[in-house]
């Protein structure tokens, strides 16, 4: 006996119709001008060790990149071209150091040295705390 078999319905199929496209959002211009902590020309004047020394004129001489809490040695790397010698006097700057004191020891890979020059890494003897990215000024 033959079976019949049962005709296949076929499922219709929706088309869909196309995305609608969201408008475009305009640019907007802004008006505020940013304005830089150079041009804005605020007087950065201390008194260190009896002068008035404008810290927006002068160049850091170093800036600290590790500092040794037990022992209070910081670490200082001087810029190229610039020097410090034992004897001259420090200012630190930073966000939470402000002092200055005479550099009375310094160290070049455990060795005394008195003259630090351009891109050297040295070790100081510091009273006070000072942080990595404060800036190091000569006091003449």
């Amino acid at each position: 006996m033959a079976t019949k078999k049962s005709p296949v319905k076929k499922k219709k199929v929706l088309k869909k119709s196309p995305a609608k496209k969201k408008p475009a959002k305009k640019a907007v211009k802004k008006t505020t001008k940013k304005v830089s902590r150079k041009s804005a020309a605020v007087p950065n004047i201390k008194k260190i060790g009896g002068k008035m020394i404008d810290l927006n004129k002068e160049k850091p001489v170093g800036k600290i990149i590790h500092f040794y809490g037990k022992i209070k040695v910081g670490v200082i790397e001087v810029v190229k071209g610039k020097e410090i010698k034992v004897g001259q006097t420090l200012y630190y700057s930073g966000h939470t150091t402000d002092f200055a004191e005479e550099l009375k020891s310094m160290q070049e890979y455990g060795k005394q040295v008195m003259v630090a020059k351009g891109k050297k890494q040295v070790g100081i003897k510091v009273g006070k705390k000072v942080r990595q990215e404060d800036r190091v000024y000569k006091i003449q």
